[in-house]
Order: C-alpha cells, then structure tokens, then sequence
C-alpha cells in the first residue's frame, strides 16, 4: 500500500508543499476581485455548475450558515442566481450568472500572467525540462484520480 512506501510517503509531502506554494504566490498575492470565502465558491459552481448551499458547503468544507452568508453577498454583486428547487422546495439551487463566470475568467487571466512571468526565470533548457515534468504530472493525476 502507498502509506507503507517511503517513496509515496515523499511525495505526498512534496505535493502539500506545491499546493501551499501556488496558494501563497498565485491566490494570496493575487487582486482577487472579491473575498477568497466568495471566490472559492464561485469556484466550486464552476465546477457543479448548479449545486445546493449544502453541496457546496460540503465541497468547500465550511457550514451552511457560513455560506448562505457567502451566497447572499454574491447574489447581491450579480454573481449568482438562486431559485427554489422543483425537487425540494426546501431548498435552493445555485447557479453562476454570467457576471461570475467573468470574474473566474478575469482571475484565471490574471493568474496565468503571473505564471508566464515566473517562467521567465527559467532557462530555455529548464523551460523545455518543466513542460515535460508538467505534462507528465497532469498525466499521473489523470491516472490517479480518474
């Protein structure tokens, strides 16, 4: 089993340690239009396209209350829509507006700007070498994961 493996052990920490660093230098740094709380479930919608409060708060890992708060203050900025569920009139579904879909794409601009001028650090040999790493790791996490 992998948790046995010193190999994977390593790599798993080598892992956490990436995800910190594009956290701190891609999404702490950047001039995210709105609060990281708003942004992440703007993110998450993205990739549910339409989601209950609960979905989403289980996908982001924080409660309801925290993010009807969240949800409110996005549909007030025009970022989302929420509607009763024709399944559950108890409950809400939410979706992005076009407005939200904007501000990802803004921020997913901005974000791969900031990329293009770290890669200007590197040599045209490292940049050659951190394609192929790149590729392959996309390739292993399909792998993984799918």
């Amino acid at each position: 089993m992998p948790e046995n493996n010193p190999a994977a052990y390593e790599l798993s920490k080598d892992f956490i340690k990436m995800l910190v660093y594009v956290r701190n230098n891609f999404f702490r740094r950047a001039s995210v239009p709105i609060p990281l709380n708003q942004f992440a479930a703007l993110c998450a919608l993205a990739t549910e396209h339409a989601a209950s409060i609960t979905d989403i708060s289980n996908l982001l890992n924080i409660s309801k209350q925290q993010l009807t708060t969240v949800v409110e203050k996005l549909v007030q900025q025009g970022y989302v829509e929420k509607r009763r569920d024709p399944n559950d009139r108890r409950s809400n579904i939410i979706t992005l507006t076009d407005a939200g879909t904007q501000v990802l794409e803004d921020q997913n601009e901005i974000t791969r700007h900031t990329f293009l001028k770290g890669l200007d650090n590197l040599s045209a040999a490292e940049l050659a070498d951190f394609l192929k790493v790149s590729a392959q790791y996309n390739e292993y996490l399909l792998k993984m994961f799918h």
